[in-house]
């Protein structure tokens, strides 16, 4: 831990500085772990059910077993076979609001446990320092979905970024059976291999140069109106994107969404370079946004710079900063944010660099103000 006395009498400048030192510090620590499960006994081959909490009623007993594996020498299957029964399993470990959690497991759901109206749920939960749920993200198989299976497959990765006042994330197997089915694996549904790593919040290749592609990012219009990466589309680096905007009457874009959580304050910067001739017509536009949006991707809250023939840079054929686009206090409901880049064209003209935009170096930051003290070692840290 990184303590410093400041000696202005400025607390919240202080406190910023102070603030942004051990960001800093978590952020080179998150990289460094990046991939390592924070799960103990995730694969549960100690052979017995260690660094798990089994709670709900003991005839619906959770055990290792190596009937109920998937991969490596043990799994765990949950019995599944009494009536009216609600029981699970969960493990906890310490997170910190703002960073991203990602959980994969493999889960076998027997269509005789669906059947007879059984539940099951695996969930990534949220808690603060008191134990209140804050938040959760969950995969449900039920008859309602029709979601079973009787062999192992991974299940859909579920992903979060930890809310406001976060001090603990809970993986948790959650499940309900109704009527009685008979006694055997069959009607068991079990689970094996999970995993949970934390990461820094932010943009996958936002600069462009993994593997020299468009990786992480979707494209959307016109299929005439291409984005791909290119030497001469670079701002600094080897890569940058270029959307072609030679084509007439076309519309599109692409955009990377990155899960979030509601409360925080959302920043996007990007470098953007528009070609002297890409802005001849009235139909020639570029838009960059910061979007809000909820898990069913409805637009919440946005931030968004345009550009027209009316109101390009001054200096065309040069890369330029845009001005911060900036989301302070995402609403309720926030699921993700989204970095989005559109365009339109309104004429056909010879392909080139000149008729193209082009984007660079784009990043997304988070920015809080702490819920727990920084300075509980030593209060007086910020008095001047």
């Amino acid at each position: 831990m990184l303590w410093w006395r400041p000696e202005s009498n400025n607390r919240e400048g202080a406190m910023k500085q102070v603030l942004w030192i051990m960001i800093a510090g978590l952020c080179i620590g998150l990289a460094g772990n990046a991939g390592a499960t924070m799960l103990s006994n995730g694969g549960f081959e100690t052979g017995d059910f260690s660094g798990w909490t089994e709670f709900g009623t003991v005839a619906q007993a959770v055990e290792g077993s190596p009937f109920a594996v998937y991969e490596d020498t043990y799994g765990v299957w949950m019995k599944a076979w009494n009536i009216n029964y609600d029981g699970g399993y969960y493990q906890d470990v310490s997170a910190s609001e703002g960073n991203v959690y990602t959980l994969d497991a493999a889960i076998k759901v027997p269509t005789n446990f669906i059947n007879n109206g059984s539940v099951l749920e695996v969930s990534l939960i949220f808690l603060n320092s008191s134990g209140t749920e804050l938040s959760r993200v969950s995969n449900v198989w039920d008859s309602a979905n029709g979601s079973t299976t009787n062999v192992y497959l991974p299940m859909t990765t579920v992903q979060a970024c930890a809310p406001l006042k976060t001090a603990t994330a809970r993986v948790n197997v959650h499940w309900t059976t109704d009527g009685v089915i008979e006694e055997s694996n069959n009607s068991s549904p079990m689970s094996d291999s999970f995993v949970l790593t934390e990461s820094a919040f932010g943009l996958a290749n936002g600069g462009f140069e993994t593997d020299n592609t468009f990786t992480n990012w979707t494209e959307f219009g016109g299929a005439e109106q291409g984005v791909a990466t290119a030497t001469w589309a670079a701002h600094e680096g080897t890569n940058g994107v270029r959307m072609r905007g030679w084509n007439l009457n076309q519309d599109g874009g692409f955009y990377q969404d990155v899960v979030a959580a509601p409360g925080f304050d959302y920043t996007l910067n990007a470098y953007i370079k528009i070609g002297s001739e890409f802005h001849q017509d009235a139909g020639d536009t570029v838009t960059v946004a910061l979007q809000c949006l909820d898990a069913s991707d409805t637009l919440l809250d946005e931030s968004s710079h345009a550009w027209s023939p009316a109101a390009m840079p001054a200096t065309l054929d040069a890369f330029f900063a845009i001005d911060p686009l900036v989301v302070t206090g995402a609403p309720a409901g926030t699921a993700k944010v989204r970095a989005r880049v559109h365009w339109t064209t309104d004429e056909n003209r010879v392909a080139g660099g000149q008729e193209s935009a082009m984007a660079d170096n784009v990043a997304l930051t988070l920015e809080f103000v702490p819920s727990v003290s920084l300075f509980c070692a030593d209060h007086n840290a910020l008095r001047g």
